[in-house]
């Protein structure tokens, strides 16, 4: 990426020192990380998603939420209201 943009005559140091002193002047301008979303889906349920929620609450040490299925798709052989995900949304301190 900064192979490109050195090609393009774009000096990324430069753009990064202009940046940093911007948000030393103004914190507010800093990008913060608000939260972070764990998502995974196998597009069917069964034990292969109860072990798949097993693994995600391991990871990241919170219990991962069921997703479910908004419409019946025949041709993937999933059926409205079936869990067909797990998630886990990490917010403050877990997200970094």
């Amino acid at each position: 990426m900064e192979a490109l943009m050195e090609k393009k005559g774009v000096n990324v140091e430069e753009i990064l020192a202009k940046a940093r002193e911007r948000w030393s002047k103004n914190p507010m301008l800093r990008p913060r990380l608000a939260k972070v979303v764990v998502n995974v889906c196998l597009g069917h349920s069964g034990e292969r998603l109860l072990k798949v929620a097993e693994a995600l609450k391991e990871l990241t040490g919170q219990e991962p939420s069921l997703r479910k299925a908004k419409r019946t798709i025949r041709e993937f052989g999933i059926r409205k209201g079936e869990n067909i995900a797990v998630a886990v949304t990490l917010r403050g301190e877990r997200a970094r």
